[in-house]
Formats: C-alpha cells, structure tokens, sequence
C-alpha cells in the first residue's frame, strides 16, 4: 500500500500515470483490508484536482475490486466472504479506551500539527495533513470492534512518518530558526527531544531517561528466562494453552 501510495506522489508530481499506483493499492487491499487512508487521500486529491482522472482510477479500481472477489471467490467459495462478513460486538468504550495506543506516536502526530499549521499553504503539507486527518480516523473505526488490536494503527504510522520527513524537511520554519542546515537541522532534533522528554509516559522514551524502567525491563527478561528453563526440563511435549 505504501508503495502504491509512492507510485500516487511519483504520478502527482508527473501528472501523469495515477492508474498503476491506484491498481497496486487495490492488490494491497486484499492483503490488508483495513489500510485505508492511503487510497482515500490519493482519490480525495484526484477528486479535487483531477476529476477526469479520478472517474477513470475510480472505475479502473472497481473493476479490479470485483475481479479480485470473483478469484477469491473462485478459490475459497463463500467462506471467504463468510469470513469477511463474521459478526463481532461493538463498543464506544473499546474506542476510547484506546487512546492510550497514541502515546507511542503522540510526539510525532504533535510535530506534523504544528508543521500542518505553520505550513499550511504548501501542496505537499495539506496532502500529508489529509492523509493523517483520515489514517487517525480510520485509526479509532475499526477499534469499535472486540479483538481489534494495536495493528490498527498501521495508517497512522505509516501517515505520521511520512508527516515528520516533510517537518524535518521544513524544520527550518517549522522551529522558525535561522535557514543555515546546521543550525536548522541541530535545532529540529532539539524540538522533538525536547517535547519527547516532556511527555514521561512514554515508552520509548523511558526506555532512554527512566532507570527504573530499564530496570523492570531487566526483571521481566529474567523471570521469562527462568519460565523457559522450568519448560524446557519438563520430560516429553509440552502444551501451552492461551486464552
């Protein structure tokens, strides 16, 4: 998806080409059905500035889409649609609870707000800003379903990584320093450590400032070591049941 999303920036900057990359996010699709802020900005841009393009990629990509269920169906019969189609409960409670997954990309999304308003002007900057607008949507949706987990959160990765290489890229007006690469570049790293530090919850950076984390770190690789000893001098096969 990713790659196709690339293919979508190669071809924008053409103009040229928007097909290919829009049939590769639809392959990604069947892969990864949930990965959707890509191929959304991509024909919400095309929507707004290349209709013609945009009706020729849309009926090109449900073309695709249904040729693409006619195999799976081909291959797997009804079941796999059966899958698709499983019930599940579902729960606001699920989705707020799940806020405490944005600490592990908290500092970054916070990075890509301020460039999104300090640059707010720039094509590329409102592209991106649209992406990670969708991805941390698509980011809480799905998590309204039981056994939904952290790998929902691929789009927002994905988006909020591309969002900091357009920060670091402008970091000189992002942290309004001075032009000169030295001294822009040295700044950014100072930005984004500084607002790291601050936010102590953070895992990664706890790892990096907080003692006792690593500490605990240390104990729980201990006690695993010691679990794995207690199984391996057990005689014969062993059965691990999980919940």
């Amino acid at each position: 998806m990713t790659f196709g999303f690339l293919g979508f920036l190669i071809a924008r900057s053409n103009d040229c080409g928007y097909v290919t990359p829009v049939l590769v996010m639809v392959l990604a699709g069947f892969v990864k059905h949930n990965v959707i802020a890509m191929p959304l900005t991509a024909f919400l841009w095309l929507g707004l500035h290349r209709r013609r393009e945009a009706v020729k990629c849309f009926c090109v990509a449900t073309i695709a889409v249904i040729t693409g269920f006619a195999i799976c169906y081909a291959l797997f019969g009804r079941n796999f649609f059966l899958n698709i189609l499983s019930p599940r409960q579902y729960s606001l409670q699920w989705e707020l609870s799940s806020l405490r997954d944005l600490e592990w990309v908290s500092v970054g999304l916070l990075a890509c707000a301020y460039n999104a308003w300090a640059l707010r002007r720039d094509a590329s900057v409102q592209l991106c800003s649209w992406l990670i607008g969708i991805a941390l949507g698509s980011n809480f949706l799905p998590k309204t379903g039981a056994g939904v987990y952290i790998n929902a959160q691929f789009d927002l990765i994905i988006a909020v990584s591309m969002g900091l290489g357009l920060a670091f890229t402008h970091s000189a007006m992002a942290c309004r320093v001075p032009s000169s690469v030295g001294t822009s570049s040295s700044n950014s790293i100072a930005c984004r450590v500084r607002a790291a530090a601050g936010v102590k919850t953070l895992q990664p950076v706890r790892l990096v400032f907080d003692r006792s984390f690593i500490n605990e770190i240390a104990i729980r690789q201990q006690v695993m070591s010691d679990s794995v000893e207690r199984v391996r001098r057990i005689p014969g096969d062993v059965l691990c049941g999980g919940p």
